[in-house]
C-alpha cells in the first residue's frame, strides 16, 4: 500500500472552547513484547554488567575492614559496694542528719557517668591502648588524630530508657569481637576507679576540715575551762590569804549563811588550803559537748579509706562478646550489588539498542 492510499489518523477534537488532544500515533506506543525482545537480545550485556557490579560488591564485602561492637548495661552501685565510702560520710554527719546511702550511690554513679562520657577521658584511654598504637602504626600525626576522633565519636553512653536514667547502655566498637569486649571492660573499670578516687578525695578533704574544726573547738573548750580554773584558784588564794591574816583556821559560818565569793574566807585556812590543792591537781572540768567532740575526732582519725573495694557502678549486663559484626554486611552488599548490576545492565542494554537503531536508520 502506497503512502498516498495509507489511511491517515485524524485528531480527536473536543468541543469548542476546549484544548484539542491528539491521539498518539501507533508507532509511538510502547510495545512490551518489543522491550522484552530487546532485553533478551541484550541479555549478554545485562549479565556482564550484573556480574561486574556483583564482583565489585563481593570484593568490597570480603576485604572491607570489619567492625564489632561490645555492649554493657550499667546502673548505680550496690549498697555493699559503697559501704566504706558511706561509713566515712556518716562520721561527718552531725545532729543526727545522716546522709542516705542512696545519695552516695547516686553521687558516685553520676561521677562515673560524667568521667566515662568525657571526650578527653575517652581519647586519652584509647590512645594509650596497645590496640590503637598498632592500628595507627605508620600513619601520619594528622591521620592518627582523625582516626582517634572517629573512634571516640562511635562510642555511645546513653540511658536504656528515657524514664530510667539510672540504667545506661555503653557501646564500644573495634575490628574484632574479643578486642571490643576487652576494651569496653577495661574502660568501665578505669572510669570507675577514677570516679571512686575523686569521691574519696572529696571525702578526705571534708574529713580533714572536720578534724581541724573539732580540734579547734576542743582547744577552745579547754582554754575556757583553764581560764575558769585559774579564776577559781585566784579567788581561793585571795580568800586563803584573808583567812590566814584573820587567824581563821576552821569554818566560822553561821547557820543559814550563804557561802559567796566575798565570805569564802570564813571556811578557814585549813579547808581553803585543801580546796586549793584539789583544784590545782584535778583534771579540767569539761562539758559533755567536749567529750562528744573528742569521740567524733577519735572516730575520724581511726577511719581507714578503702577505695579498692568500692565500685562506681554495677552491671545489669556485663560487657558482651559480640556474636554478629556491624559491618560489612556481606549478604546485603552482594544483594545490592546484584540489584544495581541488573538495573545498570538493563539501562545499558536499552542505550546500546538505541544507538544501534540510530545507526541503522541513519
Amino acid at each position: 500500500m502506497s503512502k498516498a492510499t495509507e489511511p491517515q489518523q485524524t485528531p480527536y477534537l473536543l468541543p469548542q472552547g476546549a484544548y484539542p488532544v491528539y491521539m498518539p500515533k501507533a508507532n509511538d506506543e510502547i510495545d512490551l513484547f518489543e522491550l522484552m525482545a530487546t532485553l533478551w537480545k541484550k541479555k549478554g550485556v545485562i549479565l556482564l554488567v550484573t556480574f561486574l557490579t556483583t564482583t565489585m560488591a563481593a570484593g568490597y564485602a570480603f576485604t572491607a575492614k570489619e567492625q564489632w561492637t561490645s555492649e554493657a548495661i550499667v546502673t548505680v552501685p550496690s549498697a555493699a559496694a559503697v559501704s566504706n565510702l558511706y561509713a566515712g560520710y556518716r562520721l561527718l554527719s552531725q545532729d543526727d542528719k545522716v546522709v542516705p546511702i542512696s545519695d552516695i550511690q547516686n553521687s558516685v554513679f553520676k561521677r562515673f557517668l560524667d568521667d566515662s562520657a568525657s571526650y578527653d577521658n575517652l581519647a586519652r584511654y584509647l590512645a594509650e591502648t596497645a590496640y590503637f598504637k598498632e592500628l595507627v602504626s605508620g600513619k601520619t600525626e594528622k591521620e592518627k588524630i582523625q582516626l582517634l576522633d572517629n573512634w571516640v565519636k562511635q562510642i555511645t553512653i546513653q540511658p536504656v530508657d528515657i524514664n530510667a536514667v539510672d540504667k545506661v547502655r555503653v557501646t564500644l566498637p573495634a575490628d574484632n569481637a574479643s578486642q571490643a569486649q576487652q576494651l569496653l571492660r577495661q574502660y568501665l573499670v578505669q572510669s570507675s576507679q577514677q570516679a571512686v578516687q575523686q569521691s574519696y578525695a572529696d571525702l578526705e578533704q571534708q574529713i580533714a576540715a572536720q578534724k581541724a574544726s573539732l580540734a579547734d573547738a576542743m582547744m577552745a573548750s579547754r582554754s575556757v575551762a583553764e581560764v575558769r580554773r585559774q579564776t577559781e584558784i585566784a579567788d581561793i588564794e585571795s580568800s586563803l590569804l584573808i583567812a590566814e591574816k584573820a587567824g581563821i583556821t576552821k569554818p566560822e559560818l553561821s547557820a543559814g549563811m550563804e557561802l559567796k565569793q566575798n565570805n569564802l574566807f570564813l571556811l578557814g585556812s585549813g579547808p581553803l588550803s585543801a580546796m586549793l590543792q584539789g583544784i590545782k591537781t584535778q583534771p579540767l572540768v569539761l562539758s559533755d559537748k567536749y567529750y562528744e567532740q573528742q569521740t567524733n575526732l577519735y572516730s575520724l582519725e581511726k577511719y581507714q579509706p578503702n577505695s579498692e573495694k568500692v565500685l562506681a557502678f554495677s552491671y545489669l549486663k556485663a560487657a558482651s562478646d559480640p556474636v554478629t559484626k556491624d559491618k560489612p554486611k556481606k549478604a546485603l552488599i552482594l544483594v545490592l550489588g546484584a540489584l544495581l548490576g541488573g538495573i545498570f545492565g538493563i539501562v545499558s542494554a536499552f542505550l546500546i539498542n538505541a544507538i544501534e537503531q540510530r545507526k541503522l536508520h541513519g
